[in-house]
């Protein structure tokens, strides 16, 4: 089983180290969820939402836009995360 959804978000700040990073986080859109059986269900299901949620252009530009959209997929889950990345990444 697959899960796809679709995540609102921005670039968030991570850290000061080797000059600063940055990492990209959102939380999911209500009623976007998707469950696909196979797995090329579920890439099919991709194509369909970013189509109609348009993901934002650089992301490695801090600069904020008015909305950033990413579809993200999910394997073995029934139900998508609230956020993305579920934990907050750290400099290695």
């Amino acid at each position: 089983m697959f899960t796809v959804a679709v995540y609102e978000g921005a670039l968030q700040y991570g850290g000061a180290e080797e000059g600063g990073w940055w990492f990209w986080g959102g939380s999911l859109v209500p009623g976007t969820e998707r469950w696909a059986l196979t797995e090329r269900g579920a890439l099919r299901l991709m194509r369909r939402l970013r189509k109609a949620w348009p993901q934002g252009g650089d992301r490695s530009s801090v600069w904020p836009r008015e909305r950033d959209f990413d579809v993200e997929l999910f394997e073995g889950v029934s139900r998508a995360p609230g956020w993305v990345p579920e934990y907050r990444p750290h400099y290695e």
